[in-house]
């Protein structure tokens, strides 16, 4: 169920006090109610350009070595991630590319803004991976990162053969403790964080802005606005209709 006319809806509201925008609602993950969404894209439409950007906040360290934030894995034992390894963030694929780095992740009261682009088509190797937290780039850690070959097609969230889950790292383990909200999935573009964020130049502090261009076929955009029923927090409000399955969530008005 895509958002008719081709606009996402306007979860993001503007808040004339500061100036800046407010996110209306985000997604609780209990990790031990096993919440997550679910979906196997009807088509595999690999690209060399991918933008993932979304909006987190963590409960727990329950599991401090490895909380899955978005996953997938074939039958053939073929896989790709983003998670929280030792507090840090790690993604990657089982073709060979990873990322990790040196940030740590300790504060329970913030909000923050993750942004991974791929973009293979670049002649210099680490510019084919970035991470960004609140629209900073950050440094790899010690394990470095193993970057994908130039212009390599990167299997991220766009293979058909694929399950890919969104608040966990497998089927029955390692999972998110913690709030995900303004989930947008960007298919053949490498895009800057200032594409959904913006630092306020009073306060300093990052915040949140509408992203208002095109997805690309596997693209999709998760704002979990429609609380009237547990599965309607899965549909997909760019004009793609990549819905998303709920798996063990409430509502709540």
């Amino acid at each position: 169920m895509a958002r008719a006319g081709g606009a996402p809806l306007p979860t993001i509201t503007d808040d004339r006090a500061l100036g800046a925008a407010d996110i209306q609602r985000s997604l609780r993950f209990n990790k031990g109610d096993n919440t997550v969404l679910t979906r196997s894209p009807s088509s595999t439409t690999n690209s060399t350009k991918q933008t993932l950007s979304f909006w987190f906040k963590i409960s727990s360290l329950i599991d401090a070595t490895n909380q899955g934030i978005m996953f997938a894995g074939g039958d053939d034992g073929s896989y790709s991630y983003v998670q929280l390894w030792s507090n840090t963030f790690y993604f990657g694929n089982s073709a060979g590319p990873y990322w990790n780095g040196t940030l740590r992740l300790r504060d329970f009261s913030a909000w923050y803004h993750a942004t991974i682009v791929i973009d293979t088509t670049q002649s210099t190797a680490d510019d084919r991976q970035k991470f960004y937290l609140n629209g900073v780039q950050q440094t790899k850690g010690n394990a470095g990162s193993n970057n994908p070959n130039q212009n390599d097609n990167y299997e991220y969230l766009t293979n058909s053969s694929w399950t890919y889950y969104i608040g966990k790292r497998a089927t029955n383990d390692h999972n998110f403790d913690g709030y995900m909200a303004e989930i947008n999935f960007v298919q053949g573009q490498a895009l800057e964080p200032t594409q959904f964020g913006f630092t306020d130049p009073v306060t300093n502090i990052w915040l949140p802005k509408r992203y208002e261009g095109t997805y690309g076929t596997n693209g999709f955009y998760l704002d979990f606005s429609d609380n009237s029923s547990t599965a309607a927090l899965g549909i997909d409000k760019s004009p793609n209709g990549n819905d998303w399955t709920t798996s063990n969530f409430s509502v709540s008005a």
